[in-house]
């Protein structure tokens, strides 16, 4: 309804990528010691990789980013393994934001596109 107000022509729900995690976790060497902040994630978080439209390449922000999750200590404490991951591993796992495409007008369109969005505001694709 807002969107429709606002005249937006595109409406996009910010997620994660499930499969992107459960492969993150299976690659973890020796399956790695408990991690809270990762093991509590289930099939229920984000999406599958088939219903994401988009997908943001956003590694030129990460120290931005880091910096934004260490700030929210209410959201993220400072033990948080997310924090303690290095450079690459970062990149890995935070350098692109995932999305899904609603269609405006209240009908979601879950329908995936030939290739994946590389941005929100043009039609371009990765």
């Amino acid at each position: 309804m807002a969107a429709r107000l606002a005249r937006t022509p595109r409406v996009f729900e910010a997620t994660l990528n499930r499969d992107l995690i459960a492969r993150q976790r299976r690659e973890r060497p020796g399956g790695g010691p408990p991690l809270p902040d990762v093991d509590g994630i289930d099939e229920t978080m984000g999406l599958p990789e088939a219903e994401l439209t988009a997908a943001v390449d956003v590694t030129g922000y990460l120290d931005r980013k880091r910096a934004a999750m260490a700030a929210h200590a209410s959201q993220i404490s400072d033990a948080s393994y997310f924090l303690s991951l290095g450079p690459e591993a970062f990149r890995r796992a935070f350098g692109t934001e995932w999305f899904r495409r609603a269609r405006v007008g209240g009908h979601e369109d879950h329908s995936r596109p030939a290739a994946l969005a590389a941005d929100l505001f043009t039609d371009g694709v990765a």
